[in-house]
Order: structure tokens, then sequence, then C-alpha cells
């Protein structure tokens, strides 16, 4: 062997050797858990939502330097229009701030969720929480984004709206939390409300994708003197009948001066008005119904055009078309439907907590009368299945290819569970809390937050079905709920006519969903099908046609190739 090869094997033996004690040694760091000794802080990316009031002037880059020192932030900014550094202020909170999918007004609108942060992080030094916040209209999309595309960022934890759980669950995005809830002694299922554990679940499963944040109820507000003045009190609007003679009484003391029930259709142009779907839950289970059928088939279909629930939403489309709310409600929104009641335009309307924050904010009128102290609240009127309200609001969840899983179920445990940061939040967002031992606190602070909290004690709250479909079901019911109230609305047409259309419109929402929820149509799927068989026999028969065709060429072929042979045969002899 010559020497330079004894070199290059001995070098080899002392390379194998070398790496081999690397890796004996990179597993011991592992197993032992050392790697993680000198990386703390652990941080973890948390994405949330807008909640609560938002203010609606831009600020400008003073204010939002003002504000980055007043809370401690440094901003990583992504700027499409350049106006912005990369990174602003120099804080020790980042906050990841996108102008593509938020803007500043609602950036700064987030003092609560800050706050909350800070208190957490003094209390777990090991854990850094870096915030995101992603404007309403863009979070969707974006979470998809996230789950799509490998080099897409995406958070640790992160704000879970109460009718996009299943779906996001069942694109396997969500990290199933059962197993971290059982094995945790701090966490007690038993501190919600069954209405709000449902969302954190795929209907029909007992697996938990997220935990509840907070609560998002509706219940009645009305305005006491204006009732005294109809000689009317809170039990003149018990019930429907009750609520139609209410009316009535309104109109007739203030003919039109103020509107009886503020109900808002929507506004074209200004985007979705996802309150019309809430507003429809009392008088769907008022009336007896529900929003989804399981039939013994399997199949679902949603109910709004039948029997029962028909009878509720006449009943609701009814109080529009008697004359009860205003002409101009057919084309507003429901912030502008509450700040109607705030102006005293409307005597009642159905609304959540955030309107009697309002209230309290504004506090007195141009006259300087206290305004809040003339108001009511009560549960919505109950029809002949008793009293129902909408449930809502938001979930915390883990993102399933987290590498800070455990970090992140510190915080949103925090969030969720910790008595005192329910409180704060809820107060500060104008939200209800989530476990039930913070609900009790926060309904003792005021007598007209009790209708909110008797609703979710007594079990009147409905949610939305969490189902993986729902999302794509509240944008057509969104959409259509819309469209049916500018039918309503349509004065150049008869009342009856009116109706007749709305109900006609509800139909076609019903099977717009169908098809979402099953597929297609059975008549539709059994005319494919037909269409497809038909065309299988047709291809079937042409198949077996060309293989007898081809046979018979080639038997005629050979039979006339061997009469040619035998009288070539016979003409030789």
């Amino acid at each position: 062997m010559k020497p330079e090869d004894i070199c290059v094997r001995k070098l080899s033996v002392y390379l194998a050797f070398v790496l081999l004690l690397i890796s004996i040694s990179v597993s011991c760091w592992h197993v032992t858990g050392a790697h993680r000794i000198h990386n703390y802080p652990k941080e973890v990316i948390f994405w949330m939502m807008p909640n609560g009031p938002i203010k609606e002037i831009t600020p400008t880059k003073e204010e939002i330097n003002e504000f980055a020192e007043k809370y401690d932030l440094k901003f990583e900014i992504t700027d499409p229009s350049g106006e912005f550094p990369p990174h602003l202020g120099n804080g020790s909170h980042i906050v990841i701030v996108d102008l593509n999918i938020v803007d500043w007004a609602s950036v700064i609108s987030q003092t609560s969720i800050l706050k909350e942060i800070d208190i957490f992080e003094k209390a777990h030094p090991d854990i850094k929480i870096k915030l995101k916040i992603i404007g309403w209209r863009s979070a969707h999309e974006e979470i998809l984004k996230a789950a799509s595309k490998k080099r897409y960022p995406h958070p640790d934890a992160l704000q879970m709206p109460s009718t996009w759980t299943a779906e996001f669950a069942d694109k396997n995005i969500l990290m199933p939390l059962t197993d971290k809830v059982k094995e945790d002694v701090d966490m007690g299922l038993q501190q919600y409300y069954d209405c709000s554990l449902s969302s954190c679940k795929i209907e029909g499963y007992e697996t938990l994708y997220a935990i509840p944040w907070f609560l998002d109820a509706r219940v009645m507000y009305y305005w006491k003197d204006i009732f005294n003045e109809a000689d009317l009190t809170e039990k003149d609007i018990k019930n429907w009948n009750a609520l139609e003679n209410a009316c009535k009484a309104l109109n007739k003391q203030f003919n039109g001066n103020i509107t009886a029930f503020g109900i808002p259709g929507g506004k074209e142009g200004k985007g979705k008005e996802w309150v019309l779907g809430h507003n429809i839950i009392p008088w769907i289970y008022g009336s007896g119904g529900k929003m989804i059928n399981y039939k013994p088939s399997g199949e679902r279909e949603l109910c709004l055009s039948k029997e029962k629930v028909r009878d509720g939403m006449t009943f609701y489309i009814d109080l529009s078309l008697n004359g009860y709310t205003g002409s101009e409600d057919f084309n507003s929104t429901a912030t502008e439907i509450d700040n109607g009641f705030v102006n005293r335009r409307y005597a009642m309307v159905y609304s959540g907590p955030w309107l009697l924050k309002l209230l309290k904010d504004l506090n007195v009128d141009k006259e300087g009368k206290i305004k809040s102290e003339n108001v009511g609240t009560a549960l919505p009127p109950a029809g002949k299945a008793g009293t129902y309200t909408f449930i809502g609001g938001s979930n915390l969840a883990i993102w399933r290819k987290s590498g800070n899983s455990d970090e992140a179920w510190e915080f949103i445990k925090f969030l969720s569970t910790n008595k005192e940061s329910q409180t704060r939040y809820a107060n500060a967002t104008a939200m209800i809390p989530a476990s039930r031992e913070a609900l009790d606190d926060w309904a003792k602070m005021d007598p007209l937050l009790n209708p909110f909290r008797d609703a979710l004690i007594a079990g009147y709250g409905r949610s939305f079905p969490s189902i993986p479909e729902w999302g794509r079901i509240e944008n057509i019911l969104v959409d259509d709920l819309n469209s049916m109230w500018k039918i309503v609305g349509n004065q150049t047409l008869p009342p009856d006519k009116r109706k007749s259309m709305a109900i006609k419109k509800l139909e076609e929402i019903d099977k717009k969903c169908y098809t979402i929820l099953n597929g297609l149509p059975p008549s539709i799927v059994s005319k494919i099908l037909f269409f497809i068989k038909f065309l299988g026999i047709i291809l079937w028969e042409a198949i077996v046609g060309a293989i007898v065709g081809y046979a018979l060429t080639r038997l005629i072929d050979f039979l006339r190739r061997k009469k040619v042979k035998e009288k070539e045969r016979l003409n030789s002899i």
C-alpha cells in the first residue's frame, strides 16, 4: 500500500470518530434538555384581530411614536407605501404591523391586550409575547395563507372567532388541546358555559381545538322615559305579542318622531354586516325552530324557510312591514342603528354590551342630561318556544405546527382562566368574560348587565352550529339577508308582495346552503348520474361495436385473401 493511501485511510478513521462523538453529544444535549437551558426567553407569536372600540381618526406619526414610547413598544412594520420605516420605537414589547392587512387606528386601539401581555410576561420572565394584529376583513385569508405557504410566517397562538374554529380545526391548522386540558391541574372546563365551549369543538366530536376567551351576547335596550310616555314598562316587551302591542303604542304616542324598534338591514358598499345573521337567532329559536336539520339519511339542511323557523322570521319581517321600524333602517349598519339609539331616534334596539359602554362614554346629551340613567336592558321577547338570544365571541387556539406550543398554552390559559385578566379585558373591550367566576364579578358592576349574565346562566344563549362549512354558509346568509331587507324596504311594492318575496329569498338561502352542506342537490345528482350512465352505455356499445366490427373486418379480409390464394393455386396447375 502506498504511503499516501495509508494517510488517507487514517484521516478517514479519525474523521468518522469525530463525527460519532459529535452525534453522541448532540443526542445527549437533546435528551437531557440542555438545549433549553440557554434558550430563554422563548418567543410566542400571537395573532389577534382588533377587539373593542376602535378610534375612527388615523393617528399621525408623532402620535404613533408617543404610543410606542408610552407602552414600551417596538413596531416591526411592513408598509407598501414606504411612509414608515421597517422599525419604529425602541421598547421591549414587539408588535408586528403589516399595513397591507391592518390600519394604524386598529393597532393603537388595542391597549387592553398590551396590558395583559405586560402582566403575563412579568409573571413568566421565560416567555416573550410578540403581537401581530390583523384586520378582521383580512384575518381569514391570512390564516389560510400561513397554513398553505411554507415560507409564510405563522403564529404560535391566535384568536379564533367562534364561527371559524371548526373550519380551521377541520383543515388541520389548529392543535388539539384535549390532552393539555386534562394534564393541566389549573384547567377545568366546568368554568365555561356550554354554548361557548361547544364552539371550541367540531360538532359531533369531543376533541377541543380552542378554549373560550370572551363572549358576545345580545339583549334588548330601551329608553325608560320614552316607554313611560307611552305608558309602557319592561314587562310590555316580555313576549312577541306584547312587543307588537308596545310598538303600536309607541307609534301612536310619538307619531313617527321616534321609531319604535331599530333593525339594521346592512348598507351597500360597507362590507358584510355580520350582525344580520346574529339578529335572527331570537326569532328562529323562539318559534321552536333551529338553524340546521339533520335527516335520518345523513343529509343536512338549513331551516330558514321551514315551517317553524318561517313563522319566527315572518313575525320579524312583519315588524318592519307594519311600520314599527324606520324607513332608513333597511340601508343602515348596526353601528348606525346603535348611534340612532344613543341619539334617542329609536325607543328600543337589540344590541350587545358595547352599546352600554358607548352610552356611558358619551354620558350626556346636548342638554346636559345623563343618558345612561334612563336606559333599561331586558332579555329578548319570548316566542312560543321561549326566550333565546345570540351568543358569539372568540376563542384562543394554538397553531398545530408551533415550535413553542407549551409556552403558547401558558399564555392562552392565562387569558382564558385568570379571573382578573378576564374581567379587565371584558371591561376594556365591552365584551363578556367567558369564565363563570369572572362573569359574576363583571355583572355586579352595573345592574344593566344582568340580562347578559341571565341569558348565559339560564341557558338562553344559542350559537351558530360549530361545523366546518359554517364560514361559507354565513357568507351566503349575510349577503342574502342584506338583499332580503332591501326587498322588505322597497316602498314601491305592496306589503304582501314584499313579504312573499322576502320568504322566497329565505328559500333561496336554504337551497344555496344545501349544496355546501351536502354537495349537489339530489335532483341534480340524479340527473348527473343518469347522464354518466347514459354516456357509459353509449361508450360501451361503441367499444363493443368497434371490436365486433374490427373482428368482422379481419374475418372478411382473411376469407378474401384465402380465396385469392386458392384461385392463384388453381391457376398455376
